[in-house]
């Protein structure tokens, strides 16, 4: 539609820049209509197809400012008035009053009581009493008694014999010697000065002197036999016996007693006794009434006055400030007269 447009007013002779939105669809035709940059300049190229340019906008600043403006404050202020009060008056008058007391009367009356009196009445009574008696009972008690019995036993026993027998045992050595005089008078050979011979012994050295006796010897001879042994033997026997016991039983028995006994009887008396009696009386009493009395009075009050007062009060104001920015635009399309163009040959040529 855009291009319709374009060609329209081509044909009426009109030569139209292109804008910048046409630097993307139709800046690659910018060229002349016979093939020549216009201008000397690419506009299908990013160099000649935005300039920069210097522009002052406004911006939006908030400042603290002082400001007149009127408050309402408020002052003590001190009014009187007259005002109606109440105080309590006290008033004093005599009022009759009734009032009723009692009075105590002593009076006498017949009085009918009951009296318990001590009656003593002979009584038979049976009670049983527990009379011990003497009885002889028998019993069977166990008696341990000592019985002698033959039992028969196995007994060994030494039936041996004393024999006499010659023995030869060595005689008990004591100090032999020249010099003890108990030797014989003959020296054996090779024994030395101090050993002497005896003939009980070798011949060949110096044996010891030997002794012969004769002992008796028991020579044992040990035989088993059974014999009838009579042993005392532990035995209970049942034996019976008499003993005396002494039993209680009870035996009823009757006597004669004196039983005293509370028997009620009937009796009469005067007693006074004491009543209230009421009684009216009328008197006279002072009574004190308090009662309301108003008066006026005139007091003083503070009220609160509002007044004006212009103050300078600190507010924040928004401001639009000027400020200089850079800011890249579309360069503008230079102006070519539609006589000296060549003969539109696209549909990128301006007209």
């Amino acid at each position: 539609m855009r291009r319709l447009v374009l060609l329209a007013l081509a044909a009426l002779g009109v030569c139209i820049p292109c804008s910048s939105s046409d630097a993307g669809g139709l800046g690659r035709h910018r060229k002349g209509c016979n093939g020549d940059s216009v201008g000397g300049c690419d506009y299908a190229s990013a160099e000649c197809g935005y300039v920069t340019e210097t522009r002052t906008i406004l911006v939006p600043e908030t400042v603290t400012e002082l400001r007149p403006t009127t408050v309402t404050e408020y002052r003590p202020e001190v009014r009187t008035r007259v005002v109606t009060r109440y105080r309590t008056v006290p008033v004093t008058e005599q009022v009759p009053y009734t009032y009723t007391v009692c009075e105590s009367q002593v009076r006498t009356r017949t009085e009918t009581y009951t009296e318990l009196v001590a009656v003593a009445q002979p009584e038979t009574r049976t009670f049983t009493v527990t009379v011990p008696h003497q009885e002889q009972r028998t019993a069977t008690r166990r008696v341990a008694q000592t019985v002698p019995t033959v039992e028969a036993r196995t007994v060994t026993r030494d039936v041996g014999h004393w024999e006499s027998r010659t023995v030869c045992r060595p005689a008990e050595v004591a100090s032999y010697g020249p010099r003890h005089g108990r030797c014989g008078r003959k020296h054996k050979r090779g024994c030395g000065e101090d050993c002497c011979y005896d003939g009980c012994g070798a011949e060949g050295g110096c044996a010891p002197a030997m002794v012969t006796s004769v002992e008796r010897f028991w020579v044992p001879n040990v035989v088993t036999v059974t014999e009838n042994v009579t042993v005392n033997r532990v035995q209970y026997v049942e034996q019976p016996f008499t003993y005396t016991v002494t039993v209680c039983r009870p035996e009823a028995r009757t006597e004669t007693v004196n039983v005293t006994r509370m028997v009620p009887q009937q009796r009469a008396r005067q007693v006074n006794y004491t009543v209230s009696v009421p009684r009216t009386v009328t008197a006279t009493r002072t009574v004190t009434s308090c009662r309301s009395e108003a008066y006026q009075a005139t007091e003083s009050f503070t009220v609160s006055v509002p007044v004006p007062v212009q103050r300078q009060v600190p507010g924040r104001v928004c401001r639009m400030v000027p400020r200089t920015i850079q800011v890249r635009v579309p360069a503008p399309a230079p102006v070519v007269p539609c006589e000296s163009a060549a003969p539109a040959s696209g549909p990128g040529c301006c007209h």
